[in-house]
């Protein structure tokens, strides 16, 4: 089978999860610290935190991972596979950071390839990144109940599919479209991601969160 070689994260509200696309992937949590973005108690000690920022974070939204809070972010990089094989060694090298400012979430994503000339990097049009494109992709379930989740899919040119991930069904609804801002940098090890994700194009609940709204 030709498998295309993916990241996908996937983010519930209390925790952060990467996977390498259906076929390979890796796992780790991530706990959001402050505000509304308090981690609960069932995060791990061992889980990602993000980078708070006052106000809006000095970052220009180029894919290069070059300005100086990146280099104070922590980066996390304790992945293992989800398939073909649970919980072995990631095949392939990926690392996450995220800054959490006023405004939005901020993804630094590094997609390490030692073949970077078998990327699959079309340049399409919205929502048309497919799965046998190479992508990292992030999923976000405000309600923190695992039904539903939000998800943008960034292609390894820059491209983007954004939608609704329905869990019930394992279906995509590409109907919605995100006030979303990503860019991608190619590398000669693979390419890097940045994705700025604003919070008011999250769809939090008032009432009907689970704990840690």
């Amino acid at each position: 089978m030709n498998l295309a070689r993916c990241r996908i994260a996937r983010l519930a509200r209390s925790g952060l999860s990467f996977l390498m696309n259906k076929f390979f992937s890796s796992a780790l949590a991530l706990g959001l610290s402050g505000s509304a973005w308090a981690a609960t108690d069932a995060v791990p000690s061992s889980a990602i935190r993000a980078l708070r920022q006052p106000g809006e974070a000095a970052l220009q939204i180029d894919g290069r991972l070059d300005e100086a809070l990146w280099r104070e972010a922590p980066v996390y990089e304790q992945f293992v596979q989800f398939l073909p094989e649970d919980r072995q060694a990631a095949r392939w090298r990926t690392t996450v950071q995220v800054i959490a400012d006023e405004h939005a979430l901020i993804f630094a994503i590094r997609a390490y390839d030692p073949e970077p000339e078998r990327i699959r990097a079309p340049l399409t049009r919205r929502d048309e990144v497919r799965l046998d494109q190479d992508f990292v992709s992030v999923f976000i379930d405000p309600v923190g109940r695992r039904r539903s989740a939000q998800f943008v899919r960034v292609g390894a040119a820059g491209s983007i599919s954004d939608g609704v991930f329905v869990a019930d069904d394992d279906s995509d609804d590409l109907s919605p479209d995100f006030d979303v801002q990503a860019a991608v940098q190619r590398l000669p090890d693979g390419y890097s991601v940045e994705l700025r994700w604003p919070l008011a194009a999250l769809r939090f609940p008032h009432r009907e969160a689970s704990p840690g709204a």
